[in-house]
């Protein structure tokens, strides 16, 4: 924001009740109507969140541009932020950076993409899985292989590339996105 106060508070008090808690990597902040509790009291730019609501709402957060970020992972998995407003395919945002050499994974809700290596004729087979790109202002789980330090390419202009919403789910199949989530990957 605009004004320096990235507190909780300042940022998701426009929801009110609806807002249950915010997951960030190793931290958490439950609403208690009247404050949010826990060991999340900030957001940063390089990092990632989940924000868990009672209904489906908007959160419109008016602030200057913080692209580009400087990001650092360790080992395992790494909560990040997507620092650009325009939606990016996951090759082209992460093309020639460590992210692309040391990442083995990327999970979006409901959604993911594995960086294979060929053993068998040591070759590169790249991405494959369901994670389209990286849709402005998400968050996003990287599995790093070691830890690295990289930044986005920024976003080709007039380059069209847009996250496609999923049809509707009829009512009979609809469910609740949980945030312990596995994928798996079939190659026969």
């Amino acid at each position: 924001p605009e004004n320096g106060q990235y507190g909780i508070s300042n940022i998701f008090n426009g929801l009110g009740d609806n807002a249950v808690k915010i997951f960030g990597e190793g931290e958490i902040a439950f609403n208690l109507g009247d404050s949010w509790v826990g060991s999340l009291t900030d957001v940063a730019d390089d990092e990632g969140y989940w924000l868990i609501v009672n209904n489906a709402t908007s959160l419109e957060v008016q602030g200057l541009p913080t692209a580009p970020v400087s990001y650092s992972t360790h080992t395992g998995n790494n909560l990040l932020s997507y620092s650009y407003g325009e939606d990016q395919a996951l090759e082209g945002a992460l093309a020639g950076t460590d992210a692309e050499l040391y990442t083995s994974a990327v999970y979006g809700e409901g959604t993911m993409a594995a960086n294979l290596y060929d053993w068998s004729d040591n070759t590169d087979a790249g991405w494959v899985g369901t994670f389209p790109g990286f849709e402005g202002g998400g968050g996003y789980w990287f599995v790093a292989s070691e830890p690295f330090q990289f930044e986005y390419n920024e976003p080709v202009p007039g380059a069209f590339f847009s996250i496609h919403e999923q049809p509707p789910v009829p009512e009979k199949y609809q469910f609740v996105q949980s945030t312990s989530q596995y994928f798996y990957l079939i190659t026969e």
